[in-house]
Formats: structure tokens, C-alpha cells, sequence
């Protein structure tokens, strides 16, 4: 088999791992009432520590109306809420309400039952190896 087509069945079956890793996460609990972009939004609220509207549609390159729907189906979820900047009262930022806190936990905890699978299988210089060989395809600064 050449190098490409062993790449791409490589990549197939790690994708499809953590896929099914992550589709547990999400058939279970709190997750399992949202769907894939909802918790991709509030992962990057959550990452962005506490943003604006146009400060997620610039993280996630989509228009401020796009965001707008979005957020607002998230705060009716109670994932989030809205505060009033203090200095211009135009200005709102999203925060994540305990119960979008949660959620983001179980997500992420699932990354992290992904990572650990991965550092079970691997000698710690082939972690090392992975960690600067997916950094410099994924241009990542270490």
C-alpha cells in the first residue's frame, strides 16, 4: 500500500475514534440535548472567556446574525447569559451559566478520555513525537 493510501486509512480510523468517543459524550446526560454546534459554540464562549457577539463571529468567521441565532438558542437553553459592559452600554458579553459550565466539563472530559487512549498506546517519546508531528501539520506554536 502507498504511503498516501496508508495515511488516509490512518486518518479515517483516528477520526472514527474519536468520533465514537465523542458520540457517547454526547448520547448521555446534558450533552445529549444539544446539538455538535451548540456545544462547539459554548466550548469557544468558554475558551474565549467571556466574549461579544462579534468577538465569536471573528473566533468562528461566520456573520454577527449567524452568532446572534445562535447565542440566543443558547441562552434559551440556559448555557448562557448576557451582561451589559459597564464602559459602553452597547456592548454585551456572553458567559456560560453553571449549567453551560457543566456541559463544556462533560465535552471536554471526553477530549481528555480521548488523549489518555491515545498516551496508553504510545511510549512517552512517541507521545512526544505526536505532539510536535500533528503541532507542525496543524501549525500550532508549542
Amino acid at each position: 500500500m502507498d504511503k498516501e493510501k496508508e495515511m488516509v486509512r490512518i486518518i479515517e480510523k483516528l477520526t472514527r475514534a474519536m468520533g465514537k468517543i465523542e458520540d457517547e459524550a454526547l448520547s448521555t446526560g446534558e450533552l445529549s440535548q444539544l446539538s455538535v454546534r451548540q456545544i462547539y459554540y459554548l466550548d469557544i464562549i468558554n475558551k474565549l472567556d467571556n466574549p461579544t457577539v462579534s468577538d465569536l463571529a471573528r473566533e468562528l468567521n461566520v456573520t454577527k446574525p449567524t452568532v446572534t441565532i445562535a447565542v440566543n438558542h443558547l441562552i434559551d437553553k440556559g448555557l448562557i447569559h448576557k451582561e451589559q459592559s459597564q464602559e459602553d452600554k452597547r456592548v454585551f458579553f456572553l458567559y456560560p451559566t453553571e449549567k453551560g459550565e457543566r456541559i463544556s466539563a462533560a465535552h471536554n472530559k471526553a477530549h481528555e478520555d480521548f488523549v489518555m487512549h491515545l498516551i496508553s498506546k504510545l511510549s512517552p517519546e512517541e507521545t512526544k513525537q505526536f505532539v510536535r508531528i500533528f503541532s507542525k501539520i496543524l501549525d500550532v506554536e508549542l
